[in-house]
């Protein structure tokens, strides 16, 4: 990198290459990610995974030899992929760089998917989000996070793990959700919106992950849905957290479900929990109402078919075909 102080020129596809991640770039990524998110970057912790995926592409940026940023396609379903882990080494930052990693993955899909793909970012960050307009993402939703510590509290209604033989009940519940409509039909886990399929709903199921909630008194009613995540703690020196994947309830009931679910962090060994809500206040003002609280966090949601129409105003940087 230039020692020339000033701005720096911006990089174009012409002045980088582009090659599949190896084991042996550990350290160069590993690099990078320590320099993201205060170095609580999950790719370490992903690595491996991402190195040995048979249906995805882990692709690295090389310029002058050295990596400067990384990108991962991930295949969730058959038609259904994900966009996620693009990173810039922070010296290279600002030059362009994240505009031409974005646009050679969704190249990649382009050339080796089909159906829909998918990412998330946060709000804030103004670069990718112009990027998601550029190549032909909707924004689809905005969202909320927040969190809850308080312990559980009596007469909070009756939680059921639910069965297969719950399913035909469940999509149906699901289907008049409106949270679930603004959500595109998605459940989430760790920044990724996956569609919530029938083999999904099973799997999850199977795993003890779902709960219909019934108010006190109101035992037969099935007021509301609970997706939980599998128990969080990244490092040992941090609480135990439960993420929720989805969580609706009638309109009439939300509130008193959110006050219900410390119930379910607490079975699931959790200290605290977190969901990722849309931002509309029929959603968040009932967690506040319950003692929830507000992170400063952002994310929003983007999804785009893979094969657009030749009307749509979408412009893609050259790139070499995926082989």
């Amino acid at each position: 990198m230039s020692d020339i102080p000033g701005p720096q020129p911006r990089f174009t596809r012409q002045d980088v290459e582009f090659r599949e991640a190896m084991a042996s770039d550990r350290a160069e990524i590993e690099r990078i990610a320590s320099q993201t998110w205060e170095g609580r970057d999950y790719l370490p912790r992903v690595f491996d995974q991402w190195i040995n995926d048979p249906d995805g592409s882990f692709s690295v940026m090389i310029y002058q030899g050295t990596i400067v940023g990384v990108g991962k396609l991930t295949r969730l379903d058959e038609d259904e992929w994900w966009l996620e882990g693009l990173r810039i080494d922070p010296a290279y930052r600002g030059r362009g760089l994240a505009r031409v990693m974005h646009h050679f993955i969704v190249s990649q899909a382009r050339q080796v998917a089909k159906g829909e793909v998918g990412f998330a970012t946060a709000a804030t960050n103004t670069a990718v989000v112009k990027l998601a307009s550029e190549t032909g993402f909707q924004r689809t939703a905005d969202f909320k996070v927040l969190q809850h510590t308080a312990t559980p509290t009596a007469n909070s209604g009756e939680w059921r793990l639910l069965q297969k033989t719950d399913i035909p009940r469940l999509e149906a519940w699901l289907a008049e959700s409106l949270l679930f409509n603004e959500t595109a039909e998605r459940f989430e886990h760790r920044w990724t919106w996956y569609r919530a399929t029938r083999p999904i709903l099973e799997q999850l199921i199977e795993a003890g992950q779902i709960y219909s909630w019934h108010p006190q008194g109101e035992q037969d009613e099935l007021a509301g849905v609970l997706v939980a995540n599998p128990l969080r703690q990244d490092r040992p020196e941090d609480e135990p957290v439960v993420s929720f994947a989805f969580a609706d309830a009638l309109p009439e009931w939300r509130q008193q479900l959110w006050n219900a679910a410390a119930q379910i962090v607490a079975t699931r060994g959790g200290q605290r929990a977190t969901i990722k809500i849309p931002d509309r206040p029929e959603f968040t003002q009932p967690l506040m109402d319950a003692g929830w609280e507000v992170r400063d966090s952002h994310p929003v949601l983007f999804i785009r078919p893979i094969v657009l129409t030749e009307e749509s105003d979408v412009r893609f940087e050259e790139v070499p075909t995926v082989e």
